[in-house]
């Protein structure tokens, strides 16, 4: 039987790797599921799902949305998070908010909260801006907060195609802080192609500056009115994804999850509410 004391130090370890590996992979990017069954290769894509990786794509939509996530990271880590996220379209431009709440245990816990606005600046460009405030909290460690800007721009290409572009944690280019755990600036570029109205094909290059690249691919396919089947694969750590969802007349139910090589699955579960 191992000790409470060695359980202690193994836990502080495991929360440490945590720290500075996992939720570089994870963590990064706010919780969307639809996103995380097309690998994350979303900067393309629209939606309210589009806050935390393009704030520009929340321009598409024409009435106010609310979505409520529940992620499990690591089954069996106890590890997990929630995320809510709204959007309000006005005739000036599209606003939204997310609130998001991170915990391993008692043992590490962040909370981000952070408001979002984009316009349309012509009939076929979108751009997008969110302001976030994060606070990181480790009992009797550690208790940090700080501000990151993220931008976006979104390129339609007719009713098939998009392209995509953001930078997420912008102030790193320009705001020196010793916050320990750094966030790192991050530059993506991808699209979206519709080859009809069942199949969409999403594509997603990463750039993490001082640490490394990524590429993601995702596949969605209806095959039905109601039914979204979808799947996805990235290249830095190589992960695999799969989800589904479910469309009713106002409300959108969607499942996913992860798998990490070394980590295990990590599913999560949305819904969506279209007033």
């Amino acid at each position: 039987m191992i000790d409470h004391d060695a359980r202690h130090f193994l836990t502080r370890v495991f929360v440490l790797l945590l720290m500075f590996n996992v939720i570089e992979v994870q963590g990064q990017t706010l919780p969307a599921t639809r996103n995380l069954s097309l690998g994350n290769a979303a900067v393309a894509l629209k939606g309210v799902h589009s806050i935390g990786h393009n704030p520009a794509g929340i321009v598409s939509l024409e009435q106010p949305v609310l979505s409520a996530l529940y992620s499990q990271h690591f089954l069996g880590s106890n590890t997990h998070s929630l995320t809510g996220k709204i959007v309000i379209p006005t005739a000036f431009a599209s606003f939204g908010a997310y609130g998001h709440y991170y915990s391993f245990e008692s043992y590490y816990q962040t909370t981000s909260a952070g408001m979002i606005v984009a316009r349309s600046l012509l009939n076929d460009l979108a751009i997008g801006m969110s302001a976030n405030y994060h606070l990181t909290y480790i009992p009797d460690e550690l208790q940090r907060s700080h501000f990151s800007f993220d931008v976006g721009a979104q390129y339609s290409l007719g009713t098939i195609a998009d392209i995509g572009l953001s930078v997420r944690n912008l102030q790193r280019f320009f705001i020196k802080d010793d916050v320990i755990l750094d966030q790192s600036t991050e530059i993506r570029l991808g699209s979206s192609y519709r080859f009809s109205y069942q199949v969409l094909l999403a594509a997603e290059l990463s750039y993490f500056f001082e640490s490394r690249t990524d590429f993601a691919l995702g596949l969605e396919y209806l095959p039905m009115n109601w039914l979204v089947l979808r799947g996805g694969t990235s290249v830095n750590p190589f992960m695999q994804y799969i989800g589904a969802g479910i469309i009713a007349k106002k409300f959108n139910f969607d499942v996913a999850t992860s798998f990490h090589p070394h980590l295990g699955y990590s599913p999560q579960v949305s819904i969506d509410y279209r007033f």
